[in-house]
């Protein structure tokens, strides 16, 4: 992909503001409590989420955010 590409993928991706410091992810996994079949659900779901990219413009789109 050329730049110009990838710059009008950024400009049309709307501002989410700052990034999330890493403060807040580690209170929130401090404090989190995993859900259980205690809890009334049938079962409960683990999935590790690892992205994929199709290119190194689409990698640097989503680390613009993540």
């Amino acid at each position: 992909s050329d730049g110009s590409s990838l710059q009008k993928r950024l400009l049309n991706v709307p501002e989410c503001g700052g990034r999330v410091p890493e403060v807040a992810y580690h209170s929130f996994f401090k404090r989190m409590e995993a859900p259980g079949t205690l809890e009334g659900f049938a079962e409960v779901l683990y999935h590790t989420f690892v992205p994929e990219f199709e290119s190194a413009d689409d990698e640097l789109l989503w680390n613009r955010y993540y």
